[in-house]
């Protein structure tokens, strides 16, 4: 472990209404989903991310309007820096207009303040992550498009079992790694509900949902085996993506620091290793 010292970095996030999509639009793609709005940026930033202090995680939320489903979109933007303000690498999303901005400098405990509110209390929750890698713009705006649309077009089938009203947040969100770690681009599916007796059908949807995009992805060359352990679901395997070496290692530290396995076989949740 190693402290950095950070007297401030300037951060926040955008939030982006869908009415100004047609206008996003008039970029040299066209894209055919509402679902895309990120993905024209997402990918432009993921395929060059050129610069250490950056840090980006897009989401895309869904808002039921009726029989009708609208969409937002919301960009968590991070800049290691206390004197530089809108960086060049940041432009794909800072030059869309938008409903909402408060980049700003501020200190680390106020940036986790800020986007620790968005954590709503007395409710449950699914993460689900998975991994497209491309290393060219094209394929990982071909990564984002296939799994932004699988999962938005299954939302009608998790509305039908599951009332809106009972649904507190879903949302898809990008975290792109680049070349400073690895030419992959993780995304992270997130579903928020009250009330225990729609678990079963919550649980059904991501399970098949998130199947689909693997498949789908596999299919077009550009599915990678990396689950994020911080967002993965229960029932997604997180060690065989980290490579034969690093699973090794990490059994090894595990017999190191529990020899007689206490924690690995007593412990409840967690991903369990050489149990």
């Amino acid at each position: 472990m190693k402290t950095i010292p950070s007297k401030k970095v300037w951060a926040g996030i955008c939030t982006v209404a869908q009415e100004y999509l047609p206008q996003f639009l008039e970029s040299p793609f066209v894209f055919d989903s509402l679902t895309l709005l990120h993905a024209y940026a997402t990918a432009n930033y993921s395929s060059a991310i050129t610069d250490p202090l950056s840090h980006i995680v897009p989401a895309v939320i869904p808002v039921p309007s009726g029989s009708d489903i609208n969409y937002i979109g919301a960009v968590i933007l991070f800049y290691d820096s206390d004197t530089l303000t809108y960086p060049r690498c940041f432009e794909a999303f800072t030059s869309l207009p938008n409903i909402g901005n408060t980049l700003d400098f501020k200190t680390m405990d106020e940036f986790t303040t800020e986007t620790g509110a968005a954590v709503v209390p007395h409710i449950n929750d699914i993460f689900v992550s998975g991994a497209v890698v491309g290393k060219t713009y094209d394929k990982l705006l071909q990564g984002i498009r296939i799994i932004n649309d699988t999962f938005f077009d299954a939302l009608p089938a998790l509305y039908a079992v599951v009332p809106p009203a009972a649904i507190s947040v879903i949302q898809l969100d990008w975290q792109p790694i680049g070349s400073f770690w690895m030419a992959a681009s993780a995304a992270n599916g997130v579903v928020e509900w009250f009330g225990s007796e729609h678990d079963g059908a919550v649980e059904a949807w991501v399970i098949s949902t998130t199947y689909a995009i693997n498949n789908t992805t596999q299919a077009a060359g550009l599915y990678d085996h990396f689950n994020y352990m911080g967002d993965a679901a229960g029932f997604q395997a997180v060690y065989p993506g980290c490579g034969a070496a690093n699973e090794a290692k990490l059994l090894s530290i595990s017999r190191k620091y529990d020899p007689t396995r206490i924690f690995q076989t007593l412990l409840p949740g967690g991903f369990k290793i050489g149990a």
